[in-house]
């Protein structure tokens, strides 16, 4: 299994190149991620923004191209998170959701020594360049967390 340059599997360049070709196929995996983070995190539903092509940015998809040299677009209606941040100069910024999906799985599973160097990749994790291994990954880590927000607070979200 090849990783890439900070060592860990698929996570590197722009997650969802794998997908400009399949656009329908990201739209039903973007809204899939979104209910998994939502349940896995509920503050990030006020985030929830749906792509249209006149706020398009190019984090989506990346910068693919197909035959023709078009622009890719996502779908329209595809689910995203958007959010400003920054303090003296805020901007505005914006992801999908598989994108943050597989952003959080990293941080869940990366580990750093105390130099603050990262470790290796553990062998438990899911390999992220992997749509299936990601979304299982992800539910279990929200039926864990959902689980145990039952078990404190009796309440699902």
């Amino acid at each position: 299994m090849s990783t890439t340059l900070i060592g860990m599997p698929g996570y590197g360049a722009s997650p969802c190149y794998e997908f400009a070709g399949r656009r329908r196929l990201f739209k039903k995996l973007c809204a899939r991620a979104h209910a998994l983070l939502v349940l896995w995190d509920p503050h990030c539903e006020d985030q929830t923004i749906r792509h249209t092509p006149e706020d398009w940015s190019s984090d989506w998809l990346g910068n693919e191209q197909d035959r023709f040299g078009r622009d890719v677009l996502p779908l329209r209606g595809t689910l995203g998170f958007g959010r400003m941040s920054g303090y003296y100069e805020p901007e505005w910024g914006d992801e999908s959701a598989y994108s943050a999906l597989r952003a959080s799985l990293f941080w869940h599973f990366v580990r750093f020594d105390s130099d603050g160097e990262m470790q290796a990749w553990p062998d438990d994790a899911p390999d992220l360049r992997n749509w299936r291994e990601v979304l299982k990954a992800a539910d279990s880590i929200v039926a864990k967390v959902v689980a145990d927000r039952l078990a404190t607070t009796g309440v699902r979200q």
